[in-house]
């Protein structure tokens, strides 16, 4: 036993399972956790206009560190909100796996100049090739733009 805490040496923190996610914590919940963090919004905004987004372009139009940027999509990942699949050896492309229409509606919603910000550096770095997006085929992003 540790006598500075009053609990026992490895064992689970009360209201986690052993997997170390919240007990009774339903989709729901989840889903709107994904939501609560304003810089996960940014990302969902972008997936959600564009349909597909590359790491290296999301860390570009946010001035996020990569590894910010990969933790953040991490956590969408893992609540089932969006998907990666790989382009070759150098792309990992990040797209919406689920609630497109909800996202897009709760986004239009909100409606904070952060985000039209961010749409609009989006667009000037695509439209003078600084995204590595523009690497890729257009014809094989379509299937990441689908409503």
């Amino acid at each position: 036993m540790d006598n500075k805490k009053g609990k026992l040496k490895g064992s689970i923190p009360t209201g986690l399972n052993a997997k170390g996610t919240l007990k009774g914590v339903d989709k729901s919940e989840k889903f709107f956790s994904c939501l609560a963090d304003k810089n996960r919004l940014r990302i969902l905004n972008i997936l959600c206009i564009y349909g597909c987004a590359l790491i290296t372009d999301l860390t570009n139009i946010f001035e996020f560190t990569r590894t910010k940027t990969i933790r953040h999509l991490q956590y969408l990942m893992m609540h089932g909100i969006i998907a990666k699949n790989s382009h070759g050896d150098l792309f990992q492309i990040y797209y919406l796996k689920n609630y497109r229409k909800l996202i897009k509606d709760i986004l239009q919603e909100i409606n904070d100049l952060q985000l039209v910000d961010d749409k609009a550096k989006y667009i000037e770095l695509y439209k003078n090739k600084d995204l590595s997006i523009n690497r890729i085929p257009e014809k094989q992003l379509k299937k990441y733009n689908k409503e």
